[in-house]
């Protein structure tokens, strides 16, 4: 799954700045997504949770029972499009944990990324070769953008792929800024706020801080 006919940029990649959604709010995310892939803002834009899925799905990829933003499916193709045309490196989860239930101690499955997810399974955090992957491309970035968890964070079972990303982040030289209330949880849960350069309650907040902070950023 890694290495989609869209994935690499027409243009050589250099990047400064890197923006990662998550959560489950993919009505409120796409939006922001499109608009910031239209204007450039991001060279690279990983993408998890239900907004990782409803891609998977739109590129035609089997995700079993996990949460998909259906309505949205062509409009997930368009913007893959625009970040094609623009040079934007847009990264996917290729493995991921799967479970039947949305609860603590129950069996979960390790969806390898030449598997695809059962059918009666949902998608509930992103496996060890999807952390080495994103972590792999926010190495080369300078500045990162973080909203939303890239599981089901609240239960222990699911939260290991925030939290290694979390980890490799609070140790990276970029500056880094979070957002969102499900993610900000965990990060001050496990301690790791502390370790990030800017906090903003929601995406409306981080609006105003990459237009004030990123735009023009060098």
């Amino acid at each position: 799954m890694a290495d989609f006919p869209w994935a690499t940029p027409k243009k050589p990649l250099d990047p400064r700045a890197a923006l990662i959604l998550g959560g489950k709010t993919p009505a409120k995310t796409i939006p922001f997504l499109e608009k910031s892939v239209q204007r450039g803002l991001f060279d690279i834009i990983i993408l998890g949770g239900t907004l990782g899925f409803t891609f998977l799905k739109a590129l035609g990829f089997e995700t079993g029972r996990s949460m998909v933003a259906s309505l949205y499916l062509s409009r997930c193709k368009e913007i893959l499009n625009i970040a094609y045309a623009t040079g934007v490196q847009v990264v996917l989860p290729v493995d991921h944990i799967a479970s039947m239930k949305i609860e603590p101690n129950v069996t979960i499955k390790m969806v390898r990324r030449d598997e695809q997810i059962p059918d009666d399974m949902m998608g509930l955090d992103i496996g060890m070769d999807t952390i080495r992957l994103f972590s792999r491309y926010l190495k080369r970035a300078r500045f990162i953008c973080w909203h939303g968890p890239l599981g089901a964070s609240e239960i222990a079972n699911f939260s290991g792929g925030t939290l290694e990303i979390a980890r490799s982040l609070a140790r990276s030289s970029a500056s880094v800024a979070v957002c969102g209330e499900s993610l900000l949880s965990s990060l001050r849960k496990s301690g790791y706020i502390d370790r990030m350069d800017h906090v903003a309650e929601n995406l409306e907040d981080m609006r105003d801080f990459i237009e004030k902070r990123m735009i023009g950023y060098e």
